[in-house]
This record gives structure tokens, sequence and C-alpha cells, in this order.
């Protein structure tokens, strides 16, 4: 299970890349898709679905990201980043609705590998700074 780089790479270009790599090591790649899905089905619906390009950075919720991150971490650069996250966003980029990848709170290493191992756990600091984050972010789409 492996991601391709968010922005514009077609599935079928990833896999050929990956294939050609994997030459005489004794390694099949395949994908799996729906019954009956040739891999051909399965690429020309992951074409049309991932190969979306990120979502521009002025927006209303970019902004409102922006700001939150200016609030809650002042000493910090706010800036864009290829975030791995970003390809699960086509449900709603492919309606017109941007999408970004935040972590809300600041990690090392250590808490980032416990975020998304065994016993999945984030520190209280991390858990209070997010949460701060999240509401100084969700303020400002609030409907008076």
């Amino acid at each position: 299970n492996c991601r391709g780089v968010p922005g514009g790479q077609r599935p079928r270009d990833f896999l050929a890349d990956i294939r050609k790599q994997l030459e005489g090591r004794d390694v099949t790649v395949t994908i799996v898709g729906s019954a009956g899905e040739s891999e051909e089905d399965v690429l020309a619906r992951l074409d049309e679905t991932f190969a979306r390009p990120p979502s521009g950075i002025e927006s209303p919720l970019f902004e409102a990201i922006s700001a939150a991150a200016d609030q809650t971490y002042p000493d910090a650069v706010f800036a864009p980043a290829l975030f791995e996250a970003g390809t699960s966003l086509y449900p709603w980029t492919s309606k017109g609705i941007p999408g970004y990848g935040v972590y809300p709170y600041v990690l090392d290493n250590d808490q980032l590998i416990g975020m998304h191992g065994n016993d999945e756990r984030i520190g209280v600091a991390a858990l209070q700074q997010g949460t701060e984050f999240m509401y100084r972010l969700f303020d400002r789409f609030r409907i008076n």
C-alpha cells in the first residue's frame, strides 16, 4: 500500500515507475479493484479521481488556516507543503471545495510515530495546542 505524489501524477504513471524500479527483483505489483474490474478499468478510474492538481492557496479556507496558525503559533512560519493525505481529498475537490492537510499541533518525530502506531496517542500539550488552533480556524466561519 503506497501513495503517489499528490498534484497531478497519474496513478498509471506511478504504477509504471514502481514496476520499473522493481524489475528483476522477483516482486509483482498488482492493483486490486472490484470484482471483474480489469487493471485498465482500475487505472482509468484512479487517473480520473486522484490525478488532480492541489487546491489553490487563495481561498477563504486557506486564509483561515493561515490566520489560525499565526494566532496559535506566532513565531512559526506558515507555508504550504506537500502533505501525503492530499490524495484522499477527491470527494471534496471534485466538487470545487478546496482541501488541505493540516496537523494542528507541533509534534516531534517520536510523537508522530506514536500518532499512527500501536496505541495511537499524542501528548496532552499537543492536544491542547491543536484544539486551540481548530477553535480559531472554525471561529472564522461562524455564522452570526
